[in-house]
């Protein structure tokens, strides 16, 4: 099997991450959140992409939230 996101497949295919799905994204996991009462010190984003949920969140979350991210690429 190839491995599409070292050998430049996948961001030959996807050129935007898929950074244009990131706010709806982003809005869902506020939803939930906010239903459940949970709030957040640290996020972790493993498989990120671009990182734009973790930007969209801190945008939303308190200045005090803590973000890492992990991607392949």
């Amino acid at each position: 099997m190839p491995d599409i996101y070292n050998n430049a497949t996948y961001l030959a295919n996807d050129p935007t991450w898929h950074e244009e799905d990131a706010p709806f994204k982003t809005e869902r996991i506020l939803t939930l959140l906010h239903r459940n009462a949970l709030s957040l010190n640290t996020v972790c984003e493993v498989g990120c992409g671009s990182g734009q949920m973790l930007v969209q969140l801190a945008k939303k979350l308190p200045a005090t939230t803590r973000f890492t991210d992990f991607n392949i690429s």
